[in-house]
């Protein structure tokens, strides 16, 4: 995978749903492949994907041939070339290929049996259903009338091509239009390509698309983008003038202002595409396709000889168009072009001086640039990573969110800090965390590393207002050497966070202690807010940590609970370790509380505010 790939895959992974099942892409430049790559629970790459719509565009290429041929007019009756097309309308006899293939034929829309299947269709078969169908439809407008996007109108234009060619319509798109291109991979559902696993959401079985000529296409990303590629150069498969034809704005509509029934062209969804963000040039092609798994994109930018394709199954959760001219955008500014209309790339020496890891009170943010975008992501030591500002666009020095909330950075005796903006309000939201330079850990505290303490001295009555103090890891930084994280658990039925972390220090001005760590950030207004100390001390063989009024134990030093009674009040708790299921709850003496954790220290049972008790596989008791 080269350096460009793994930038661009790693700007696509950012924006998708942990339970993503598939998606993948592919950039063509002048006839070359520069980007492809796949991700998800199922990624394959290299593996087909229903690209559903974006087969309209086959279709048109397909009637064009056979216009190219003789066998065919656009303009010429549909009837004439399909002896058993009735219905009761008889507008129905108006209808032309042009109109089929540019949304305007007036049909109802979509003969929806046979849409997404589990199994491949039968022509013949379907081809009935598709017959009976009309001939029980009236037609909704005067063919010519206006363009409405309609499936149905591609099904016919389908049907014409098998009857006229006397082939199948997959074989003939096979023999005429993939193979020549070396398109290999790619085939319409009634002919699946076996070699390839057909990828899907996890869980679903593969689905086949009934109409063929309106979305039955499954291909990989790169030979969707060779088909794109006719569109760029001449070639064999489709002449000059049916890509003239084909490429030629050719919707209808009676509004004066709508653009987009005006931008269709034979098969595409729009013939010049607009875009508010980047400067991609005239004559833009784009097809979008969706299925029942799958959301899909083909763009064809001549301005800078350029294909891009991309799927994804809908788990993802992802925007394809817009994944894909991001990748695109940033692709382009490796070779010196930048096309952000009103954002600017974010300065190649701001980009490397203020990338990565920052540290506020309470949590990490990774801070990620790529061109001209932005992403802000909540992380924490263990692992975890949330996008908390996706999507910024660099203008003028700030990182727009919204128009009344940027970000910018400031550098301030030799520390860099992340700055929000809030109606033209600054102040500081994090610093980078390598300029929080800390000397090397005291071998006391090196022995802490990894260990969990457990919240000791609970009152009965004590609801917790802070229950991400209930439990605390001590974790370093790879990033910073010298630096502590004291990493809290959060009660998981809140739905918060899963940890709340304070960056500590074991210097007390410049002097190292074995027992006191303080906050190792200083941040006015909110970001520095609410920093802890972690004070240890030995009690009875035992080291206990004392933060913030509550005192904690290692939970390595908790004997196993076999049974043992509420005993009378303490200043501590008893702490027990789960070793078995726990299954009924002890008796609870009358003003007394207990609690229970998970492995983690987050807490699954608390008598004073649950009403029903589950039982608990492993974890802790506290008997208060």
């Amino acid at each position: 995978m080269n350096a460009l790939t793994q930038r661009l895959s790693a700007l696509l992974q950012r924006d998708l749903s942990e339970k993503c099942s598939s998606a993948a892409y592919a950039i063509m430049i002048d006839g070359q492949i520069i980007a492809e790559d796949s991700m998800g629970r199922n990624p394959i790459c290299g593996g087909t994907y229903n690209v559903g719509s974006i087969s309209k565009v086959y279709c048109a290429v397909a009637v064009m041939q056979l216009v190219e041929r003789g066998l065919l007019e656009l303009d010429r009756p549909v009837c004439e070339y399909l002896p058993r097309f009735w219905m009761p309308d008889e507008r129905y006899k108006k209808i032309t290929l042009r109109h089929c293939l540019s949304h305007s034929c007036g049909l109802p829309g979509t003969q929806w049996r046979w849409l997404a299947a589990s199994r491949p269709r039968r022509d013949e078969d379907y081809y009935e259903e598709v017959y009976r169908f009309l001939a029980h439809s009236a037609l909704h407008s005067e063919p010519g009338a206006f363009s409405v996007y309609c499936n149905d109108g591609f099904t016919l234009a389908e049907m014409v091509v098998a009857q006229v060619s006397g082939m199948s319509y997959g074989e003939y798109c096979k023999q005429y239009i993939t193979e020549p291109i070396g398109a290999h991979s790619s085939r319409q559902s009634s002919q699946r390509n076996h070699d390839y696993q057909h990828t899907f959401i996890v869980g679903m079985p593969p689905e086949s698309i009934g109409p063929e000529g309106a979305g039955g296409i499954g291909t990989t990303m790169a030979d969707l983008c060779k088909f794109g590629q006719l569109f760029l150069t001449e070639n064999t498969v489709v002449s000059e003038q049916s890509k003239q034809e084909i490429d030629k704005p050719q919707g209808t509509t009676f509004l004066p202002a709508d653009g987009f029934s005006q931008n269709y062209g034979l098969g595409w969804d729009s013939v010049d595409m607009p875009h508010e963000t980047y400067a991609l040039g005239c004559g833009v092609l784009e097809k979008g396709g969706g299925t029942k798994e799958f959301s899909s994109r083909l763009i064809v930018i001549p301005q800078y000889k350029a294909v891009l394709a991309i799927s994804a199954t809908y788990d993802c959760g992802a925007d394809v168009k817009a994944e894909i001219l991001q990748m695109f955008a940033v692709a382009m500014l490796e070779r010196g072009v930048n096309i952000w209309k009103n954002h600017q790339p974010v300065p190649q020496q701001d980009a490397e001086n203020y990338q990565g890891l920052y540290l506020t009170g309470g949590r990490s943010l990774r801070v990620l640039i790529e061109g001209a975008r932005v992403d802000i992501l909540a992380e924490d030591m263990r692992g975890g990573s949330k996008k908390l500002y996706a999507n910024l666009l660099y203008q003028d020095g700030e990182m727009v969110w919204k128009p009344d909330y940027r970000f910018f950075f400031y550098q301030h005796e030799g520390k860099r800090y992340l700055m929000a903006k809030v109606q033209n309000r600054s102040f500081p939201l994090a610093v980078k965390a390598e300029d929080c330079r800390c000397q090397p850990l005291p071998e006391a505290w090196k022995a802490r590393i990894g260990k969990q303490y457990l919240i000791a001295n609970v009152f009965a009555e004590d609801i917790i207002g802070n229950s991400e103090l209930n439990a605390f890891q001590l974790l370093t930084n790879s990033e910073v050497p010298g630096l502590l994280i004291a990493s809290f658990v959060n009660d998981s039925r809140e739905g918060k966070q899963p940890y709340f972390e304070i960056p500590l220090t074991p210097y007390i001005n410049g002097k190292p202690s074995d027992q006191l760590a303080c906050g190792a950030i200083n941040l006015p207004w909110q970001a520095g807010r609410d920093l802890l100390n972690l004070y240890f001390e030995e009690k009875d063989g035992v080291e206990t940590c004392e933060c913030s009024g509550y005192r904690y134990r290692d939970t390595a030093s908790l004997e196993s609970w076999q049974g043992q009674a509420f005993a009378p009040r303490g200043e501590e708790n008893q702490l027990y370790r789960l070793d078995h299921k726990l299954t009924e709850l002890p008796a609870i003496p009358e003003g007394r509380r207990l609690l229970l954790f998970n492995p983690e220290g987050s807490v699954v049972f608390d008598s004073l505010l649950d009403d029903r008790f589950q039982p608990v596989e492993e974890g802790y008791i506290s008997l208060i």
